[in-house]
């Protein structure tokens, strides 16, 4: 989706797509400051930690937050607060989103910290095999996961507990570049392109 979206983005600037790395969400932002690649063209959700960094672009599009659970566990059913407990474990990648939501929400509950180069897969993982009780994924990526699985997960949130742009990063002084691809992202929306791609 993300390579479609920016190809296209490229292809409406009369640019050409350099594709000249493949990192890990942990080595996106250091890379970009690094001066390694002039965007990070794959989305990420903006916090107020990054932007300190980084500019981002216009939102490509948005994802809610959801509360992922083996199908068979319905102790947090009705009620998320109970997630709050020390005799809970939440799964999540260090420096992501689900450590963020434990911090804020459920602070009492214990963290399985995965490492930020592993893969998001693995909390699905976690859960699946009971290794810990609840991870907090967006509701698409928790939908493929489930596709693929015999076993499936199952998200207990009535609303999601957060709902989160999904943006293409570029240099803190990059203006310009950010000016256009804010353009690019707007024409994509209003040509309802990334509405037929999603």
């Amino acid at each position: 989706l993300a390579v479609d979206l920016f190809n296209k983005m490229a292809e409406n600037l009369h640019l050409k797509v350099d594709w000249a790395e493949e990192v890990t969400f942990e080595g996106t932002i250091p890379g970009l400051l690094t001066g390694r690649y002039d965007a990070v063209c794959t989305p990420l959700w903006p916090t107020a930690a990054r932007a300190r960094e980084v500019q981002f672009v216009a939102p490509e599009f948005y994802a809610e937050l959801g509360v992922w659970v083996r199908a068979d566990d319905h102790r947090f059913d009705g009620n998320l607060a109970r997630i709050n407990n020390p005799d809970v474990t939440i799964a999540g990648v260090d420096g992501q989103i689900e450590q963020a939501v434990h911090d804020e929400q459920f602070p009492k509950a214990k963290m399985q910290s995965l490492p930020g180069g592993g893969d998001p897969a693995q909390a699905f993982l976690n859960v699946m095999t009971g290794k810990v009780d609840v991870t907090f994924v967006d509701r698409a990526a928790g939908a493929l996961f489930n596709k693929t699985r015999k076993e499936k997960l199952r998200n207990i949130a009535d609303k999601p507990l957060r709902v989160f742009p999904f943006s293409i990063a570029v240099g803190g002084n990059e203006w310009r570049l950010k000016n256009m691809l804010d353009q690019a992202v707007i024409e994509l929306q209003n040509t309802n392109y990334t509405d037929r791609l999603l």
